[in-house]
């Protein structure tokens, strides 16, 4: 039994990551340039939802990378 979540917010990191168009990927910083406008905005404190709330992080300074996966699922008992 799952929950659904409506769309992200647009100027959340979620958001801005759904807009890319890709089920799921992965975004290394530090392939990311040092000066220029993807830098400039991951430095500041960005919305980034957690389950059903937004918590602000820096992302620049809080992960090396960070994740995107479009859909999700409830685990499941692996059967042998």
């Amino acid at each position: 039994m799952g929950v659904d979540l409506p769309p992200a917010e647009a100027g959340s990191l979620d958001g801005a990551m759904a807009r890319v168009g890709l089920p799921i990927y992965l975004v290394d910083f530090g392939r990311v340039p040092n000066a220029g406008p993807v830098r400039r905005w991951l430095d500041q404190p960005i919305e980034q939802r957690v389950h059903t709330f937004y918590v602000e992080h820096n992302q620049w300074r809080s992960w090396d990378a960070v994740v995107f996966v479009e859909t999700i699922g409830p685990a499941t008992l692996a059967r042998r």
